[in-house]
């Protein structure tokens, strides 16, 4: 693997002190995610699913060298794993306080323009 730097022209820093963006998949997170994944299948938590992933959750399977589970041969697990990332992301923060909090729908103190003219 080459240095992911090269070709940049300098644009991406390399400071200790850079923000690192972005969730780390280790061999210590990638079993959790995968549980996360697992565990919302059985307890059946997600209302639906896209066809697209249960199509790519057929194909993830164990394999004897590592990283396993993963997908076979010729399949792809993306979606598999930003599913589960998203999943446990959810479990580490919850939900966002703003969008939480549900406003109560407007109402209308008149129907067409014309009413608006109208003083009572």
């Amino acid at each position: 693997m080459g240095d992911p730097f090269q070709g940049t022209g300098g644009l991406v820093s390399r400071e200790a002190n850079a923000p690192n963006y972005g969730f780390p998949m280790t061999s210590k997170t990638r079993p959790q995610v995968i549980n996360q994944i697992e565990q919302a299948i059985r307890e059946r938590s997600i209302p639906a699913m896209p066809r697209n992933l249960i199509m790519e959750c057929r194909t993830f399977v164990r394999q004897k060298t590592l990283p396993s589970p993963r997908a076979q041969e010729g399949s792809n697990d993306d979606r598999v794993m930003a599913f589960g990332l998203a999943l446990e992301l959810y479990r580490q923060y919850g939900t966002h306080e703003r969008r939480a909090v549900r406003r109560a729908p407007r109402t209308k103190t008149h129907r067409y323009p014309w009413e608006r003219r109208r003083v009572a």
